[in-house]
C-alpha cells in the first residue's frame, strides 16, 4: 500500500481523474478516489470490485487478469450495483502489476436498460451513430452528449500520459508531502515525510495537521493563521515546530496548497513539509553575530561607516557623525547614498579638493588603506583607514574608519620639539654623552664623545663600547657596572681606555640606568669626562 501511494499522487490526479479505482489481480479494491467514495459511501478497501460494480458490455468475458488485459484502453460502462441510476464509463489499464480503472459518472437510461457509454456504441459512435428522434432522448440532446463523449475520450488519453508522468515525479521527489482533506485531516503521505518525521503511515492517517505541530513551541499567531486558512479554504505558508516521533521537534516550513473541485470548493490540501532547522540555526547565529558586530562598531572610539557596493550606508556610529558635524540620528542614515558626501564635508579640510580626489581614488582602486593622516582647517588631525570587502572575488562594500589623533599629534610634536632641544644641548656640550642598551651596543653619542674617542658618530653607532675601548681588566669592570645599572644603581667611576689612535686615556664616567615607559631598564646613559691630563699631573 505504501509503495502504491508513493507512485500515485491522488491529489494531483484528481484534477484529471475525479473517479478511479486501483485493484489487485484478484479484483480486490486497494485504493480509490475521494470523489468515488462520496458517490458510493459503502465502498471500502479490500472489497471485491464485483460486489459494487458490474461491467455492462456483453462482448467481453472478464474473470481474471489475463482476460481484462484484452480490453485495456477500451471505454467500458460500469454499472454501480448500489445505485441503480448511476454508472461509470472509463478504461481499465495496467498499473505496476495492478489494475487501474479511471472513469467518470454517466447517464443510465432506465427505459430500455441501455447505457449511452456502452463499449459497443462507443467504438463506432463518432462515425455511425444514427438514432431516430425520440427513441432514447431528443436528437439534439444526444448530439450534445456525443460532444461530451469526445471531450472525455481526449481527457482520458491525455490524463493517462499525465498519470504516468506524475507517478515518476512522486517516486523521484525527495520533498516530504502529505495530503489532507479540507479540514486538515491527513489521508496520505509519501516516504520522504515518514523518513523526516519517523512516523509510520498508520500513525498519522486521520490525524489533523495541527496535531503534528508542537503548539507549545510554535507562535500562537502562526497556528491561528493555519487554522484560519483551512477554514477559509486558502493557501498557507508558515514556519512552525513540527513533531518527530520519539525525538525533539524540528523547525519546519509548511506550505499548504488548496485543491478545488469543478465548483471551486476546496476538497483537499497538498502540504509540503521542509526541515529548516539548520537554516534557522544559521540565521540565529548570523543575527547574533550581526548584533555583536553592530554593538562593537557603535561603541568603538572611532568614527565608523559601513557602505555597500553602491556607497549606500549600511551602518554608521555616533562618533562618525560627531567628527563630521552631522546632526542626524545614525539610525536614520541607513540607506543614504554617500556617493556625493565627500563634496558635502570637504569644507572641513585644509586641502578640500585633494580630500575629494583622494576619496574617489580610494573607492576606485578598492585597495586597503591604513592610518592615512589628514589635516582639518580647525587644527584637528584625523587618521583614516579604508577596508574593502569581497565575497568569492565580488566586491560587496567597504568600511571607513576615522580616528581623531589631534591630541596624539600635538603631544608628538611637543615631544619632538623637546627632543630636538635637548639633542641640540647634548650635541654642543663639552662633556661626552653615550647611551647604550643592555647588550652594551651604542645607540647614541654626541660630538664631544666622538672627539674624545677619536671615532666619528657614524663609526660608533651599533658598535659595542667595550670592544672598541677597553682592555680585559676594564671590560670586567664594565660588566660589573652593567649589572649595577640593571639593578637600578647609579654611580661614578674612573676607567682606562684606548682611543682610535691607540692612545691611553683616563675617563671619569658618571653612569645611570635608562628606563622605558613601563619602568623597565633598557640600558644605561653615561657622561664621560677626559681626565688624562689631570691624572698625569
Amino acid at each position: 500500500m505504501k509503495d502504491l501511494q508513493n507512485q500515485f499522487n491522488p491529489t494531483s490526479n484528481s484534477t484529471y481523474f475525479p473517479f478511479y479505482i486501483i485493484m489487485d489481480k484478484d479484483f480486490n479494491v486497494i485504493f480509490f478516489s475521494n470523489g468515488l467514495s462520496s458517490l458510493i459511501p459503502q465502498l471500502k478497501n479490500n472489497s471485491s470490485f464485483f460486489d459494487f460494480f458490474s461491467i455492462q458490455s456483453t462482448n467481453f468475458s472478464i474473470n481474471n487478469l489475463d482476460e481484462v488485459k484484452n480490453i485495456f484502453s477500451k471505454i467500458l460502462a460500469i454499472k454501480v450495483l448500489k445505485n441503480k441510476s448511476l454508472q461509470i464509463s472509463g478504461q481499465f489499464n495496467d498499473y505496476n502489476d495492478l489494475l487501474l480503472f479511471v472513469g467518470a459518472p454517466t447517464i443510465w437510461f432506465e427505459e430500455n436498460k441501455t447505457s449511452a457509454f456502452d463499449s459497443i456504441f462507443f467504438e463506432n459512435i463518432f462515425s455511425e451513430i444514427k438514432i431516430e428522434r425520440g427513441e432514447l432522448v431528443h436528437h439534439q440532446d444526444f448530439k450534445e452528449l456525443v460532444k461530451k463523449i469526445e471531450h472525455s475520450e481526449g481527457v482520458f488519453n491525455r490524463g493517462e500520459e499525465r498519470l504516468k508522468e506524475l507517478s515518476l515525479e512522486t517516486n523521484s521527489d525527495s520533498s516530504a508531502i502529505i495530503l489532507t482533506d479540507s479540514n486538515g485531516c491527513i489521508f496520505w503521505s509519501n516516504d520522504a515525510y515518514m523518513r523526516l518525521t519517523k512516523f509510520e503511515n498508520s500513525e498519522i492517517l486521520n490525524v489533523t495537521l495541527l496535531d503534528l505541530i508542537a503548539s507549545n513551541d510554535s507562535d500562537s499567531k502562526v497556528l491561528e493563521k493555519i487554522t484560519s486558512s483551512l477554514q477559509k479554504g486558502i493557501d498557507f505558508d508558515c514556519q512552525v515546530f513540527h513533531k518527530k516521533k520519539n525525538e525533539y521537534s524540528f523547525w519546519s516550513r509548511i506550505k499548504g496548497q488548496a485543491v478545488y473541485d469543478s465548483k471551486g470548493i476546496v476538497i483537499q490540501y497538498v502540504v509540503i513539509v521542509e526541515d529548516i532547522t539548520k537554516g534557522i540555526n544559521n540565521q540565529d547565529r548570523l543575527k547574533e553575530s550581526e548584533i555583536r558586530l553592530s554593538s562593537l562598531v557603535m561603541n568603538l572610539q572611532k568614527g565608523v561607516m559601513l557602505e555597500d557596493e553602491n556607497q549606500k550606508i549600511l551602518l554608521v556610529n555616533t562618533d562618525f557623525c560627531s567628527m563630521f558635524s552631522i546632526d542626524v540620528d545614525p539610525k536614520l542614515m541607513v540607506g543614504v547614498d554617500c556617493s556625493k558626501s565627500a563634496n558635502q564635508v570637504k569644507y572641513l579640510f585644509n586641502n578640500s579638493e585633494q580630500f575629494v580626489d583622494r576619496i574617489n581614488q580610494i573607492i576606485e582602486k578598492k585597495e586597503m588603506v591604513l592610518n592615512e593622516e589628514i589635516e582639518l582647517k580647525d587644527g584637528r588631525y584625523f587618521e583614516r583607514s579604508f577596508i574593502p570587502f569581497f565575497t568569492d572575488g565580488k566586491y560587496i562594500g567597504h568600511l571607513w574608519s576615522y580616528s581623531d589623533i589631534t591630541i596624539i599629534k600635538n603631544y608628538n610634536q611637543r615631544v619632538n620639539y623637546e627632543k630636538g632641544k635637548y639633542r641640540r644641548i647634548i650635541a654642543n656640550m663639552n662633556i661626552g654623552l653615550l647611551e647604550v642598551d643592555n647588550e652594551d651596543t651604542i645607540i647614541l653619542a654626541n660630538q664631544s664623545f666622538a672627539d674624545m674617542s677619536g671615532y666619528t658618530i657614524e663609526e660608533l653607532i651599533g658598535k659595542k663600547g667595550a670592544e672598541l675601548f677597553l682592555d680585559a681588566p676594564s671590560k670586567q669592570m664594565l660588566i660589573d657596572k652593567d649589572l649595577e645599572r640593571k639593578a637600578g644603581k647609579s654611580d661614578s667611576y674612573e676607567i682606562k681606555i684606548k682611543n682610535k689612535q691607540g692612545e691611553i686615556k683616563h675617563w671619569l664616567i658618571s653612569g645611570a640606568p635608562n628606563y622605558n615607559i613601563n619602568g623597565e631598564v633598557i640600558g644605561s646613559i653615561g657622561i664621560h669626562l677626559d681626565i688624562t691630563e689631570q691624572k698625569n699631573q
